[in-house]
């Protein structure tokens, strides 16, 4: 009978915790729910360019997610822009037709396995999420950086001279076919490619072309998806260059946070460096109230 009555208020106790845990989980997502009403208002209008990694595009939850987020952020009325990675399926299709699977990064020559990067990144992955996002509700249209000739290649190339200042070989942005597209609530998604003024083809660095991007609009929000380079466990938000400076002497190889420096000394006011493997990542650095 004792052990009876002992497993009935074990039983009773474990209950309560898990009914108070689930309370707290409730209050949590409610207050959270209060921050997005709250503030939705202050991001309209806001430009918020996004680097879509490639560790989301591969993952099919993580890939709904994002795109679950990006048409909340078009609701609160937020002009947006993706620009995406590439991904290992440009390596596979590369292989499957008997090509090196190596990627080159900036430069590729106008050859066949050229024809089939493209292919690849502008013919499939693109139209996937731009498909992904008007399936959404999202005004969605997936372009390249040779459509218009919005982006001019210009070797991407990032690196340090020994006074600190960074120096950028840095892509050329065609503001008005963004801004067109501002204009009229459209959502660009687009490709890393583009061609220089010799009209050969470039995959481009897509840490550094969206922070360019971010840059030549004068972003509000920069939203850079953390990789292997970065050690820094935080979601993080910055729109200082001497904070920025701190994080990246413990991380000195690190070519997103050039870009992100790059970003923030060139009229971007906040740059977000978030965990792509977490849902919901860039809803909660972009409203979280302890981000104010």
């Amino acid at each position: 009978m004792a052990q009876r009555n002992f497993g009935l208020v074990w039983q009773n106790a474990s209950n309560c915790k898990e009914k108070k845990t689930s309370n707290m989980q409730d209050l949590s997502k409610s207050s959270f729910i209060k921050d997005i009403i709250t503030r939705a208002s202050e991001i309209r209008d806001n430009v918020i360019v996004i680097k879509l990694s490639s560790v989301i595009i591969e993952n099919d939850a993580l890939l709904t997610n994002f795109v679950e987020n990006i048409k909340l952020l078009s609701i609160c009325g937020s002009k947006i822009v993706i620009i995406h990675d590439y991904t290992t399926l440009v390596e596979e299709t590369l292989k499957l037709f008997g090509f090196d699977g190596l990627i080159n990064i900036p430069q590729i020559s106008n050859d066949k396995r050229n024809q089939v990067i493209e292919m690849v990144l502008s013919g499939h992955i693109n139209k996937l999420i731009a498909s992904k996002l008007s399936n959404q509700g999202c005004c969605a249209i997936g372009i390249s950086g040779k459509d218009g000739n919005l982006i001019q290649a210009k070797g991407s190339k990032l690196s340090w001279k020994k006074d600190s200042n960074l120096i950028i070989n840095a892509p050329i942005i065609n503001n008005e076919i963004l801004l067109s597209f501002e204009d009229s609530n459209i959502i660009p998604v687009i490709s890393p490619i583009a061609t220089d003024e010799n009209d050969q083809t470039h995959l481009l660095d897509v840490n550094l072309t969206t922070s360019v991007i971010a840059s030549s609009l004068g972003a509000d929000h920069l939203i850079l998806p953390k990789d292997d380079s970065v050690s820094y466990e935080k979601d993080i938000v910055i729109n200082d260059v001497y904070i920025l400076k701190q994080i990246m002497d413990i991380n000195k190889s690190s070519s997103l946070l050039k870009s992100a420096f790059y970003a923030l000394e060139n009229n971007t006011e906040h740059v977000h460096l978030v965990n792509p493997t977490i849902n919901d990542s860039i809803i909660f650095s972009l409203f979280k109230s302890h981000l104010h």
